[in-house]
């Protein structure tokens, strides 16, 4: 692991842990380019997802999950056309998606990928 962040259901910000050796812990670590993209706007991770994913999604999709509002059988067809909205309000609660009741902290849930088959552009 190059970096480690936490934040538990209750605190009002993230946790980072340090490198065990002390001359290690000022040294970059790569975290602001990995995860910048989750705090850039919900555009940036539409050109990431067309990019990596090889096709496109709706915008509104992504700025719908990036506003954290209920999910919505559409919204979950245009990410995932074999994804029921069942499927996806069961892994969503699995990792504490806001406005879902959470199971249990880190409890496993299946690994959803991105399928472009049969979905619309933006």
């Amino acid at each position: 692991v190059s970096f480690c962040y936490w934040r538990g259901s209750h605190d009002d910000s993230w946790s980072r842990l340090a490198h065990p050796d002390a001359r290690m812990q000022h040294r970059y670590d790569g975290s602001e380019d990995y995860l910048s993209i989750l705090l850039a706007p919900a555009s940036c991770y539409y050109e990431y997802a067309a990019d990596y994913f090889e096709c496109e999604v709706p915008l509104t999709s992504i700025e719908h999950l990036y506003a954290h509002a209920p999910l919505t059988a559409s919204v979950v067809k245009s990410l995932n056309p074999q994804m029921t909205l069942g499927d996806a309000l069961e892994a969503a609660s699995a990792i504490g998606y806001p406005g879902l009741p959470r199971r249990g902290a880190y409890q496993k849930a299946g690994r959803s990928q991105l399928s472009c088959s049969g979905s619309a552009s933006a």
